[in-house]
């Protein structure tokens, strides 16, 4: 009885886990684990317990009386209580006491650590009050982008330093102009390089603006008057500022705002990157049998695999000659694949429909930008009804995405877990996404009862578990 007993209990948590796994919550990739650690800083949070984070120092090589920086009146500005983030320094490491530390450094130090300020060394060479540890721009974006790497902590800062060296030369590359063309093929995990200054890409809005996250100065608010202790110098008169945001922060910069500050973009090519950095149709291939029978009456709907704002199309099928109005809309705008094929040069393209306004205009592209892979297997007959598929690799999921006993099924492309599949929606086709377990399971033969609503799954199935268990039962 106890046995049976517990190999309920471990069914029960299986079911729990199933329903949870289909929350919709977007599976990791190189590109979601920088954003999701560079988040984890912009959102640490943290108190003062009544010391003070000074945001603002008074300019390079300030003067010194009896060991102690000579501020003007009110000049620096502090905060206070509750705070957001790492703040910023710009200092040579270990320079006047002071060090750029990373992320994973700084929530290891003490408090007295984290409230000290320093008369440091910055990288021009003069001398600044800053806090002692702190955390720079090029600091915070190298640490960011290695969680899509290696993880390789001493390569810190070597990313932005303007020298990228040999681990980071084949990993990066920069664009030298600053069209809005230019600015629209940077997605989230790249970023954006001026003189002086850098800042990681998390989202590419589509409206001629790019989301970032940078580690800098804050914009402080109103300020008022306040008597403020700045570890080891003293007590200054301070103007105590109203933000908690202490040096790491989201903003939104509008294409016109990066040319006209001088940011370069600059993109990283992350391991399991696909679609625009590479092509992942091979060359002489043969098609998917799914994608070769598409016509204009029954056609393919699809979504870009990236989600970004352009991409080139051209009038031929060589790939030759882009259509110059081009300007189109990737992100929300759903494509139609008419036919596809390998050119002359070899390269797999897509014969496609993209939306103008209210019409569609006749191009071609490149199938890299739309299918992932090159699975080549036959249809396969679903067993089961599942409903939740998403757009794009990892997106949330769409209810109304489903595939019905009895359809048709493509598989397309293997993908870190995902599998992109074909399948008909009454007169046409969709190509969506479906976790790996998910395609997998509407071809078993295990009945399924219930799945909760809001949830994708697969309907009219039930599952059971069993499991063997050795040593004292009692001790379970």
């Amino acid at each position: 009885m106890k046995h049976r007993k517990f190999t309920s209990i471990i069914a029960l948590a299986l079911l729990l886990c199933l329903i949870l796994g289909f929350s919709g919550q977007a599976f990791g990739n190189s590109r979601d684990d920088v954003v999701a650690y560079a988040e984890s800083v912009l959102n640490y949070t943290w108190n003062t317990n009544g010391g003070y984070i000074l945001l603002y120092y008074s300019g390079y090589n300030p003067t010194m009386v009896d060991g102690k920086p000579q501020f003007n009146s009110y000049d620096p500005r502090v905060v206070s209580g509750t705070v957001k983030g790492i703040p910023y320094t710009l200092s040579s490491n270990n320079s006047g006491g002071g060090r750029e530390v990373a992320f994973y450094e700084y929530k290891n130090l003490s408090l007295a650590d984290r409230l000290t300020v320093s008369n440091v060394y910055t990288y021009s060479g003069g001398r600044r009050i800053s806090m002692k540890y702190g955390m720079s721009c090029a600091t915070f974006v190298t640490e960011c982008i290695l969680q899509g790497f290696d993880k390789d902590m001493s390569k810190i800062g070597h990313l932005v330093s303007f020298n990228t060296g040999s681990y980071w030369s084949s990993k990066v590359s920069q664009t030298w102009s600053t069209n809005d063309s230019d600015y629209a093929t940077l997605k989230k995990g790249d970023y954006l390089k001026s003189s002086g200054h850098v800042m990681l890409v998390v989202d590419n809005n589509g409206s001629n603006s790019l989301t970032v996250i940078e580690q800098g100065i804050p914009d402080w608010g109103s300020t008022s008057v306040q008597s403020a202790y700045l570890s080891p110098y003293g007590t200054y008169n301070a103007r105590l500022c109203s933000t908690s945001i202490v040096g790491t922060q989201k903003n939104t910069r509008t294409y016109t705002y990066l040319r006209n500050n001088g940011y370069y973009p600059m993109h990283v090519n992350y391991p399991d990157d696909s679609g625009s950095n590479s092509d992942p149709i091979p060359s002489n291939t043969t098609l998917s049998p799914g994608l070769t029978n598409l016509t204009s009456s029954r056609y393919a709907k699809v979504f870009t695999l990236e989600n970004k704002k352009y991409y080139d199309v051209y009038s031929n099928a060589n790939l030759t000659t882009r259509i110059s109005s081009s300007a189109w809309t990737g992100e929300s705008d759903e494509i139609w694949i008419v036919g596809v094929g390998v050119n002359s040069n070899n390269k797999a393209y897509a014969k496609i429909k993209y939306p103008v306004g209210s019409s569609r205009r006749d191009a071609y592209i490149s199938l890299s930008n739309l299918i992932a892979g090159s699975e080549t297997s036959s249809a396969q007959t679903a067993q089961h009804k599942f409903y939740g598929l998403a757009r794009r690799r990892g997106d949330s999921r769409v209810g109304v995405y489903g595939i019905d006993v009895g359809d048709s099924v493509y598989l397309l492309a293997k993908v870190s877990g995902w599998c992109q599949v074909l399948y008909p929606v009454g007169s046409y086709w969709r190509i969506a996404w479906m976790t790996e377990s998910e395609y997998n399971s509407m071809f078993d033969s295990v009945e399924i009862t219930k799945v909760p609503d809001g949830h994708g799954g697969v309907v009219g199935k039930s599952y059971s578990f069993q499991c063997e268990a050795t040593g004292n039962p009692s001790s379970w």
